[in-house]
Formats: C-alpha cells, sequence, structure tokens
C-alpha cells in the first residue's frame, strides 16, 4: 500500500505517513452479495498529484507544461525529460494539454517510474 498524499510505501498496520505525516485511512470495498453477478466495488483512486496543490499543478501544467516543469515537480524525471526533447518539435505543447486537462478532471495519475 502506498500513502496517496506523497506516494511512500507503507506497511500494513501504519496509521500515519513516515514521509509526509498525513494520517492513513483504510480503503474499504463494498461488496453486495445480494445482487446477482455482482462485481466487488473497485477502489479508484483520481487525481493523485503527489501531495501537490491541484492550483499549483494548473498552473504549472498551462505555463510550462511543454517543458514538463509540472511533471519535474511530481517526480516524474523521464516524462519531464522526453517533453523538453519533443518540445523543439511542438509534441510537448499537445502532452502538456493532455495533462492539464487531466489534471483538471482528476484524472492524473503520478507515476514516477513510468516512461511515457
Amino acid at each position: 500500500m502506498y500513502c496517496k498524499y506523497c506516494g511512500e510505501q507503507l506497511f500494513d498496520g501504519q496509521t500515519m505517513c513516515v514521509k509526509c505525516g498525513n494520517k492513513i485511512e483504510e480503503e474499504k470495498v463494498v461488496v453486495d452479495n445480494n445482487a446477482p453477478f455482482s462485481q466487488p466495488a473497485k477502489n479508484v483512486k483520481k487525481g493523485n498529484l503527489k501531495g501537490k496543490s491541484k492550483m499549483l499543478m494548473i498552473v504549472t501544467c498551462a505555463f510550462l507544461g511543454f517543458f514538463g516543469a509540472h511533471n519535474f515537480l511530481m517526480g516524474e524525471n523521464k516524462k519531464g525529460i522526453v517533453k523538453i526533447v519533443t518540445s523543439f518539435f511542438g509534441v510537448g505543447v499537445i502532452l502538456a494539454i493532455i495533462d492539464l486537462v487531466k489534471i483538471v478532471t482528476d484524472n492524473y495519475i503520478c507515476n514516477p517510474d513510468a516512461f511515457i
């Protein structure tokens, strides 16, 4: 399990994140066994910005997103480097617009290990 605020790995039974100090809440999954062919509800985490302010990320992405500044703020260094390189060809702007829409709609999921 990981902290939903900073992404730090947590251990079973841990009630507070050591890195950011936020209280850890247990994620609950509701299952309705009486409904026919029901699937367990999936717990989807939306808007994971590594504990950064949504407004900060919107402003950073809007003005410096084509250089990947918002990616560097969230620790996604590989994505940031790709955006710097692709900004010379105009692709960085398109990727920044896609990220901006995802941040505004709370669909951006920060994954520092992903390439793009």
